[in-house]
């Protein structure tokens, strides 16, 4: 699959972010800083939870007819 990754530079929870973990493709693109911190509380909005994939993958096989 074909998404824009995350480098994790700095990030508190990239060890539980699909955007993070994910296999690198052969022309990978990566977004830089998505996340913050602000008055202590921490925000991402690209943040793609591991289990969310699981999901993703269940939502297409659907989409596609094949359940």
């Amino acid at each position: 699959m074909d998404i824009t990754k995350c480098s994790g530079d700095k990030c508190p929870i990239k060890d539980k972010c699909y955007r993070y973990l994910a296999d690198e493709s052969e022309y990978q693109s990566y977004v830089l800083d998505p996340h913050e911190i602000k008055d202590g509380v921490f925000t991402c909005d690209l943040f793609w939870g591991v289990g969310a994939q699981q999901q993703y993958e269940l939502i297409k096989s659907i989409t596609k007819g094949e359940l």
